[in-house]
């Protein structure tokens, strides 16, 4: 890809609220793609963080986030790395340098990958001893200037798609009950367990780790339950094995609802419908790169309509569409006419500490091409990175203009 300098700003008026979104430093990738954002990881410097676990006081400027090529900042503001030592590797680089992958279907011989590393929870049982990467990264965009952000800056409908590459030993076997340290064994059976967290959409977040009603935001009242990094109503995604095959499982989203009958929940009195989650039922290929993507609608006031919806696409663009979780209360609604926004989305997280890593296993897996849209991305994608033609079904609102100043105005 042309390498060019980018430092632009994206700003669009999405149909569902009458605030504006930013995304700054949007990628060259993004600009090429007409998506919200794009990242590729090839214009980005090798990167490394250092050891945190997220929180507030790094805001939305700190100097250890990854910067591209030519000087320039990324929309990648969250990330957690909870070993102190020697990660081994950088988080972002041509990861085939140590056994890793990258995405290249177009056989360019370069490229570079984001590594998560799962395995950060225990303090033994990490596979192979190297930490190659953050167990979650990703990025809070409901940023008004670039310095501060909003809660009420986002989405109402947002789509979201990566490719990633899950080795075949990710998953354990068998289950050393005195040390909890997992072994893989070719052709075994996956043991069906709690999991772990795939990627995570939260809203109404003023900064990244801090949302708005929660501890440290400066809000009036501030309640402890709003957790730091995941707010009122997350939506957590799982990888899980379920019926002897390896299934994604749809999202978590009791937080709120845990503590609604709290005197500490803003929404006590909150009527709300039935919450669920469940198995997808149709195995995800592992030891290959496929593409993931997802749709989160939130409700709307008073209504328990809010969705999620997966799809998942082999590497040749071929596209399975799953059944969509529908019925759903995914945000608060007593503080509906001050707009949290779904603007902040991480790829990882932990296993549940249910297990560690054995020597024959692998916690790490590859992420390539994150997007964040309003309409659906797969299919575009596919046919632009591919050149061939695939499913041209578009969800949610997808008309749009492009000007000369990267000013996309959904109508």
């Amino acid at each position: 890809m042309k390498k060019i300098i980018v430092y632009l700003i994206i700003s669009f008026a999405l149909h569902q609220t009458a605030h504006a979104l930013t995304i700054f430093n949007r990628s060259p990738a993004a600009v090429e793609y007409e998506f919200d954002l794009m990242e590729t990881f090839d214009d980005i410097t090798d990167w490394t963080g250092a050891a945190r676990t997220g929180w507030a006081n790094y805001g939305i400027m700190s100097t250890d986030y990854p910067k591209r090529i030519d000087g320039s900042d990324t929309p990648i503001n969250v990330y957690d790395y909870y070993i102190s030592s020697d990660p081994g590797e950088h988080f972002i680089m041509d990861h085939r340098s140590s056994g890793g992958h990258i995405w290249d279907p177009n056989s360019t011989g370069s490229g570079k990958s984001l590594c998560i590393d799962i395995s950060h929870r225990g303090t033994n049982g990490l596979g192979d001893g190297k930490n190659w990467g953050p167990s979650r990264c990703g990025t809070y965009f409901g940023s008004i200037d670039g310095v501060s952000g909003d809660h009420t800056h986002g989405y109402r409908e947002m789509y979201v798609f990566f490719m990633v590459f899950i080795e075949k030993n990710q998953w354990p076997t068998a289950i050393d009950s005195s040390t909890r340290v997992g072994t893989y064994v070719e052709g075994g059976t996956l043991l069906y367990l709690d999991s772990w967290k795939f990627m995570t959409m939260c809203q109404g977040f003023k900064e990244p780790w801090v949302h708005w009603q929660g501890p440290s935001s400066g809000h009036n009242p501030e309640y402890s339950y709003a957790k730091g990094s995941y707010g009122w109503h997350p939506n957590v995604a799982h990888f899980h094995p379920h019926n002897e095959q390896v299934e994604l499982m749809y999202g978590d989203i009791n937080d709120y609802l845990q503590y609604q009958t709290s005197p500490d929940a803003p929404c006590k009195s909150e009527a709300y419908g039935s919450q669920a989650t469940g198995y997808i039922n149709t195995a995800i290929p592992k030891g290959q790169w496929i593409g993931v993507e997802l749709r989160y609608t939130l409700n709307t006031r008073g209504n328990a309509d809010g969705s999620e919806q997966f799809w998942w696409y082999e590497s040749d663009g071929t596209v399975h569409q799953l059944s969509t979780l529908s019925g759903l209360w995914l945000q608060s609604t007593c503080e509906y006419d001050n707009g949290d926004k779904i603007n902040e989305f991480y790829i990882g997280g932990n296993n549940s500490d249910g297990y560690l890593w054995g020597s024959t296993m692998n916690p790490r897996y590859y992420v390539d091409d994150f997007i964040l849209h309003s309409s659906r991305i797969g299919p575009t994608y596919f046919t632009k990175k591919l050149g061939s033609t695939h499913d041209s079904s578009i969800g949610g609102n997808s008309s749009f203009t492009l000007g000369g100043n990267s000013t996309i105005t959904f109508k």
